[in-house]
């Protein structure tokens, strides 16, 4: 019984561990894998407390048919009191050599998440929306399945 009990309890510890500071993970689908200029993916995050630090993050999943070694992207936050930050961002898809980065299964790639914003303060608690798109030259690009946001608060 010691030994269920023990095994119990250090379980409970590493998936505190495994979880601690994460906030918010959220992926959302891009219709047919085509992602239009102007097509705006939306997260809504209720911040809970006052004066935090966060590490922002974005998340993306594309398949081989992606044609391009990086993607531009644009994330908005929309801050209680109407304020906005807009930052944009490249994340890099592939080596230099064209090998792609991440995770394979089949011809889709899950791509480590890119940290974009490094101890982003966040002054007041209240309702944010991170809002994703692309800033590509092209108006529809193929390829992108997936893209998400990730909110880690910092200790």
């Amino acid at each position: 019984m010691k030994k269920i009990y023990l095994l119990l309890m250090l379980s409970i510890i590493l998936l505190d561990a495994c979880t601690r500071g994460h906030v918010y993970e959220k992926y959302q689908n891009i219709p047919n894998w085509d992602w239009k200029y102007g097509q705006e993916k939306s997260f809504p995050l209720d911040i809970k407390e006052d004066g935090k630090h966060y590490n922002i993050y974005i998340n993306l999943r594309h398949t081989e048919d992606y044609k391009f070694s990086n993607l531009w992207v644009e994330l908005l936050i929309k801050k209680p009191g109407n304020q906005e930050d807009k930052q944009r961002f490249a994340l890099t898809l592939a080596e230099q050599d064209g090998k792609w980065l991440g995770t394979r299964l089949g011809n889709i790639y899950d791509i480590p998440p890119f940290l974009v914003l490094n101890n982003y303060f966040i002054p007041k608690k209240g309702q944010y929306n991170f809002i994703l798109s692309h800033a590509m030259r092209e108006d529809i690009i193929q390829g992108i399945m997936d893209v998400g946001i990730r909110v880690e608060q910092i200790d």
